[in-house]
């Protein structure tokens, strides 16, 4: 029994590790519609205050005072289908989330920003007695971000910007116990966490019509210190399964995008970023418990990952056309894929458009799917096999005023 629990506590500390992009299946990127709408590729747009997030450097381009106000909504599907094509599928879920931005320039060359969004989250529900009943039945991670900002310049073209990441977490999993002899319980672990980090970015503009950006995002340690765990089961089990707690730490992999966008005309706008998640520092995971005996080491040899993203705008007008593409790859190996987290590569087409109904008020809808490509792991790689399918529909809508 102690070896299940330690299993249990050793998925939720995953639920910590909010992976930092769509490869990794936690990161909602999508907190603004233009920028979604246009594939993300928007580290070099500075024209709307959700700069903050993308690209912190692009506030130099924002006159006066700017707010943005965003709700983005995911409808998510999740299927598994064992090696003898029994095909399960998890609960829908449906997510709307705020996101807000604000940004003021109070004197030439310097402005100031804050954003206050939620980029990491996953909930996940699987049926009762399914297949991987024994691995999850209820996965949920909730989070808020606050990112206060600030950005100089442009000198010469270039302007810099900076800003410090700070992160509420918490985290919520659950699942089946098999007891022998037809006898089943539950397992739920739960905490809350606050991480730290930074972000920097920087844009150049060579020429009226090119500008190139380039963000860094480090990784915040998120620890769980401490999560609980509680055990539904028959009395005949009340004493040797006890609550106790688990403490465990991790870094999370760095992000760094680079990206250019042209004016190709006085209309047509086109942007390439291409951005890397650092998750080779992901190797493993290390538990402490209450109970030393208890103490653990997971392997899980995640790799670096890359995201390449393609967008544009067309206006005419006060109306502005928007579309994008983003190709998305994996870090998870065959070998640590679980029902937890079930990824593969993406491809993410986008579309929206923006409205602006007068100098100081803008409204914008965006949409994309997430198609998550089949992948299949066998029983020579894999303690679980099977096939896995996933679709994630997003919509967001937003407005921004300018005073």
């Amino acid at each position: 029994m102690t070896r299940r629990s330690t299993a249990v506590l050793a998925m939720a500390t995953v639920m910590l590790a909010p992976a930092a992009a769509h490869a990794d299946g936690f990161f909602l990127y999508e907190a603004s519609p233009r920028a979604m709408s246009e594939g993300g590729a928007v580290v070099a747009l500075g024209e709307e205050p959700a700069t903050v997030l993308y690209n912190p450097a692009g506030m130099t381009r924002l006159r006066g005072f700017q707010a943005q106000l965003n709700v983005y909504t995911y409808f998510a599907t999740n299927s598994y289908t064992s090696p003898d094509g029994k095909r399960t599928s998890a609960d829908m879920g449906i997510f709307p989330i705020p996101a807000e931005f604000v940004t003021y320039q109070p004197i030439d060359k310097v402005t100031v920003g804050a954003g206050g969004y939620s980029i990491y989250g996953l909930s996940l529900v699987w049926p009762d007695r399914w297949d991987g009943y024994h691995l999850v039945k209820k996965a949920s991670l909730r989070s808020y971000q606050a990112q206060p900002s600030v950005a100089v310049g442009p000198f010469a073209g270039l302007s810099f910007g900076a800003g410090i990441d700070i992160i509420y977490g918490s985290v919520e999993l659950s699942r089946g116990l098999g007891l022998g002899s037809g006898a089943w319980g539950t397992t739920t672990i739960g905490g809350s966490t606050m991480g730290y980090g930074a972000n920097f970015g920087i844009l150049y503009e060579p020429l009226e019509a090119l500008r190139i950006g380039l963000t860094y995002r480090t990784g915040p340690t998120m620890s769980l210190d401490p999560g609980k765990a509680t055990f539904d089961v028959p009395p005949d089990f009340d004493q040797q399964l006890k609550g106790q707690d688990v403490r465990v730490s991790l870094n999370l992999p760095g992000i760094a995008i680079l990206g250019a966008r042209v004016d190709v005309s006085k209309n047509l706008q086109l942007e390439g970023d291409a951005c890397l998640l650092q998750w080779h520092t992901y190797k493993e995971l290390r538990f402490e418990f209450d109970d030393p005996a208890l103490n653990s080491t997971e392997a899980k040899h995640w790799k670096d990952a890359w995201e390449f993203r393609i967008g544009g705008q067309y206006t005419m007008d006060r109306l502005a056309l928007r579309a994008g593409f983003v190709y998305d790859q994996t870090p998870i190996p065959d070998e640590t894929l679980d029902p937890t987290l079930p990824d593969n590569d993406r491809l993410i087409p986008s579309i929206g458009a923006g409205y602006q109904f007068s100098t100081a008020f803008r409204a914008d809808l965006g949409y994309h799917l997430v198609y998550l490509m089949p992948r299949e792991v066998d029983a020579s790689v894999n303690k679980f096999p099977g096939k896995y399918n996933a679709l994630v529909n997003t919509v967001v809508v937003g407005a921004t005023i300018k005073l």
